[in-house]
């Protein structure tokens, strides 16, 4: 509604025991319908692939049958978190301290605290044209501090548990950070969100040394979390 604006959204699906019924394919005309009906010229949907070439790949079918494109490729990989190596978590977070001693870190619960809105909003921005996009037509998506609220009151109003590790530098401007998003009805899983470093801040380990405070934090703050999924383009 903000921007992208020739540019839907939507997923399809359907149960296993009622597939090859037409049932997605009306699912997509519908969709198809109400995106042109709202000016948009292009519909991006996601759709779940193995790994395997060899293992049945339904979604990957269904959407070449229907004449789509495949735009952007990510991988989903999963951490046991109860089976971290915490030797090798040890070793990889002081090679990044020695790294990033110019920095300190933030960490917070919730919605983002008044003081950071607008860093946060700038960075945020930025996850839209800085991650890998493939082939995938997207604008640039354009934050500012009232609209960090709407989505963090969007977020809590869903009971997520957002949980986030930040770095600020001498300046006391915040140039990176990374969120993990717990669900309170299913408080044995995480999820790995937003991980990002300001471009004139790379090169200091800075992404590594955020992610391992927060894997930490996240731990704390919902010791019964033994799943993290990780996204990765």
């Amino acid at each position: 509604m903000l921007d992208n604006l020739n540019t839907a959204t939507g997923e399809i699906l359907v149960a296993p025991e009622h597939r090859r019924r037409g049932i997605g394919r009306a699912l997509l005309s519908q969709l198809r319908s109400e995106a042109i009906g709202r000016g948009r010229i292009r519909l991006v949907v996601p759709a779940s692939q193995p790994l395997d070439p060899a293992a049945p790949d339904p979604a990957g079918q269904f959407a070449v049958a229907r004449g789509a494109a495949q735009a952007l490729v990510e991988t989903r990989r999963r951490l046991h978190v109860d089976s971290m190596n915490q030797a090798v978590l040890a070793r990889i977070e002081a090679q990044a301290r020695a790294k990033s001693r110019d920095y300190s870190l933030v960490q917070w619960v919730g919605g983002t605290p008044q003081r950071w809105l607008d860093d946060i909003a700038y960075l945020t921005g930025r996850m839209s044209t800085d991650a890998p996009l493939d082939d995938l037509q997207w604008e640039a998506e354009l934050y500012d501090a009232q609209r960090m609220r709407s989505r963090d009151a969007s977020c809590l109003a869903r009971r997520l548990h957002m949980v986030t590790t930040a770095a600020v530098d001498n300046a006391g401007r915040l140039v990176a950070f990374t969120q993990i998003v717990g669900f309170a009805t299913s408080p044995w899983f995480a999820d790995q969100w937003d991980t990002i470093v300001a471009p004139e801040h790379r090169g200091h380990r800075l992404g590594t040394l955020i992610k391992v405070a927060n894997l930490r934090h996240a731990r704390a703050f919902a010791p019964r979390a033994t799943g993290h999924r990780h996204q990765q383009r």
